[in-house]
């Protein structure tokens, strides 16, 4: 570490590309002195800082801060509720499903293990079990999730939720908002796209279902540490909306 006062000799490489082509690749040595070490300050944050951040004051900066906080519990809060109310409904209902369905859901899901087991991202509890052995686990997986799509569903069509075009259209101008410039050309793809219309809609008629049903029971408040909130900060699985991997608890988690 230098000081003050230090003088050092600077071993250097100029690039082959160097301006001055004389000087192109060679090597030099620079003698130089230390006249003064500067460091890192601490300083207090105020208004000043918080413009440079692009907010008006400190007050806003917290007010900021603040909102995300609340907006970050109130996401888990309700992700734990919906885990609980699906598990509720799985538990309470058992038919006999579309196989097609199925077989449709665990081909997806198996098709994102093989993907994993490639990039060696393979889940630390799936480590060491037979092929036989995952297959089992993650297909009654899919069937949770085929049944849950379908109570909710029934639950839909039963008390008439629907889905308005309003609705949607927010939800694409929310994805639109991530490619500025871009925004017409998202609109215009939604609108030629079906399926992906499709992956719009699900999951706000999914919200819309849940909150319909979690109206109708009865849903105790508790309050909890930040760290029993997040011990299992995974969202629960959706029945519409597909996660990119499937959660697991015991053999037979969504």
């Amino acid at each position: 570490m230098a000081k003050a006062g230090d003088e050092r000799t600077l071993d250097v490489t100029f690039p082959a590309d160097y301006g001055a082509a004389e000087l192109a690749g060679k090597q030099a040595a620079f003698e130089t002195k230390v006249k003064k070490v500067r460091g890192p300050k601490q300083g207090e944050p105020d208004d000043a800082w918080a413009q440079e951040l692009g907010l008006e004051n400190l007050a806003a900066v917290k007010d900021a801060l603040r909102q995300r906080v609340e907006s970050r519990h109130t996401t888990q809060s309700r992700a734990k509720a919906k885990r609980a109310l699906f598990d509720k409904l799985d538990a309470l209902h058992d038919f006999e499903l579309p196989p097609r369905m199925v077989e449709a859901e665990f081909d997806q899901i198996w098709r994102q293990i093989e993907a994993d087991k490639q990039a060696g991202r393979l889940d630390p509890s799936d480590e060491g079990k037979s092929e036989d052995d995952l297959k089992a686990e993650y297909r009654a997986i899919a069937e949770r999730r085929v049944r849950l799509g379908l109570l909710l569903a029934e639950i839909g069509r039963r008390h008439k939720i629907e889905v308005t075009d309003q609705e949607v259209g927010q939800a694409i101008s929310v994805q639109a908002r991530n490619f500025p410039g871009q925004e017409q050309q998202i609109f215009e793809m939604y609108r030629r796209n079906p399926n992906m219309l499709a992956g719009i809609r699900a999951p706000i008629y999914e919200e819309k279902v849940v909150d319909y049903v979690l109206e109708l029971i009865s849903v105790t408040n508790e309050e909890v540490s930040v760290e029993t909130l997040f011990a299992d900060d995974e969202a629960p699985a959706p029945a519409a909306e597909k996660e990119k991997k499937p959660r697991k608890k015991a053999k037979a988690e969504d």
